[in-house]
């Protein structure tokens, strides 16, 4: 009733291009406060604390607006990550159509299991975007509260991208499977003239 208690994801890209890490925020909204734990660094959270230092009057909007910056940024996260992965893909499918190694294989369905697993963390997320937006908690302002539909619009952007990805690949595994299929339709071809 006085306050929410939320627990949200972000992502953050590693060193292989394509691949990412989902981390864990906790976050605490009361009227006048807003506390985050996290058991490694978020560049969201780092990022909403530095602008909330270098801008006047930013933490004085209040602390659902601070909320509202956070899951911003946590979403955004998301966004590029997808890029990342969409470069990847590409970079996959060049390599498929030169030389298909069974490595390409690999790296088709290392790169799908990361987008089923960013899939699952962000569907759970829209929902709790959407009970943001609306006036359902007393410690989320009026003004505020349409601030989140804007991110819940961004979490959806990011649902439908993860399809679109998700398809991208799919087709790029069917593209190793007919290169493959007809690498070996022409030594069959070969095979049987020797015979």
């Amino acid at each position: 009733g006085d306050y929410l208690y939320l627990v949200m994801h972000g992502a953050e890209a590693t060193a292989r291009r394509g691949k990412f890490t989902s981390q864990e925020l906790d976050l605490f909204l009361g009227r006048t406060y807003f506390i985050t734990h996290r058991s490694e660094p978020i560049k969201a959270v780092d990022t909403v604390r530095k602008r909330s230092l270098e801008l006047e009057g930013f933490q004085a909007r209040g602390a659902d607006a601070l909320l509202y910056a956070v899951l911003n940024e946590l979403v955004d996260s998301f966004v590029s990550t997808l890029e990342s992965m969409d470069v990847e893909v590409d970079l996959i499918e060049d390599k498929l159509f030169k030389h298909p190694t069974t490595r390409s294989l690999a790296e088709i369905f290392a790169i799908k299991k990361d987008i089923l697993h960013l899939r699952r963390v962000v569907l759970p997320q829209r929902e709790v975007l959407t009970r943001l937006s609306r006036s359902e908690f007393k410690v989320i302002t009026k003004e505020i509260q349409f601030y989140f539909r804007d991110v819940y619009d961004h979490a959806f952007r990011v649902a439908d991208l993860t399809d679109s990805l998700r398809d991208l690949v799919t087709s790029a595994l069917e593209t190793y499977l007919a290169v493959v299929s007809n690498r070996t339709g022409e030594v069959m071809k070969v095979l049987t003239v020797f015979s």
